[in-house]
């Protein structure tokens, strides 16, 4: 593990090589993180996103990504059952692995376990036989890159975590306060559904006292209904959405198409009128 004279860093490993992955990656090296990153499809890509992150570009069987003190997933939910078979049994025994995924059927097919309501994460859990801390699934990649204020800023956006492993998940907790954002405690693994896409906290830009309130108003049955619809809108804009357009409008959808929660309710009215990403 590697070390500063002012914080503890950590050796990091990213799977994945998109936008979110992408971001963090950038965020885990300007913290001081020795950070590898690795994807099983493409050695080019990964190359490529390692130059522009600041990463080392490794394979699965390097030493570097097996011996790893935090791993981060962060690719679609249906490439972790392609992972390599036994890849995190190599790693040592303490290596806390973090659950960035997201579920979209009409991007990742069916998947039969979460559709009758097992939480993505518990899924993720049980396809990699490892336990595992729900994080950064529920924040974009541009306001992670640009949306981070200093501690105690009214206007400081929270990150959600859950998990089962509360030294795991206080680690965690560390390094998003450190990146510029509030670490919000979202429970345990077994409620992280709260944090999946449908979730009125998911990428809704929420700090932490509106968290609080609106977690609460999370409803299980209608979550799979706001995901896709709110996934369809993104995929049908005649234009590419950038952040500040991607967060507003899934505001808008997890607030009034549940009809559960108004849009005042969810953000208040002085965070309706402007949405700050950088």
């Amino acid at each position: 593990m590697a070390s500063t004279t002012s914080e503890t860093v950590y050796n990091c490993c990213v799977i994945g090589t998109g936008k979110e992955g992408s971001a963090i990656t950038r965020k885990l090296t300007e913290h001081g993180c020795k950070v590898c990153t690795a994807h099983s499809k493409s050695a080019e890509g990964t190359e490529h996103a390692a130059k522009h992150t600041g990463a080392t570009p490794v394979s699965f069987d390097d030493p570097q990504c097996k011996e790893a003190d935090i791993i981060f997933l962060t690719i679609p939910e249906k490439a972790v059952s392609e992972l390599p078979k036994g890849l995190l049994q190599r790693s040592p025994s303490d290596v806390i692995v973090v659950d960035c995924c997201n579920y979209f059927p009409s991007r990742d097919g069916h998947i039969d376990e979460i559709d009758r309501g097992m939480p993505e994460s518990i899924w993720v859990k049980n396809q990699i036989g490892r336990p595992v801390i729900k994080a950064f699934n529920a924040v974009l990649a541009g306001v992670l890159e640009n949306g981070g204020r200093p501690k105690g800023s009214d206007s400081r956006i929270a990150i959600p975590i859950s998990g089962d492993d509360a030294v795991a998940k206080e680690k965690i907790a560390k390094l998003i306060s450190g990146m510029g954002f509030d670490p919000f405690d979202a429970g345990d693994l077994e409620n992280s559904w709260r944090l999946q896409p449908g979730s009125p906290i998911y990428c809704t830009n929420l700090t932490t006292k509106q968290m609080e309130k609106a977690i609460r108003r999370a409803n299980k049955e209608a979550m799979p209904t706001l995901r896709d619809q709110a996934y369809e809108k993104m995929c049908n804009a005649d234009t590419k959405m950038d952040s500040q357009s991607l967060v507003q409008m899934l505001r808008e959808t997890f607030a009034d198409a549940s009809k559960q929660i108004s849009l005042e309710e969810l953000i208040g009215t002085s965070q309706q009128q402007e949405i700050k990403t950088s």
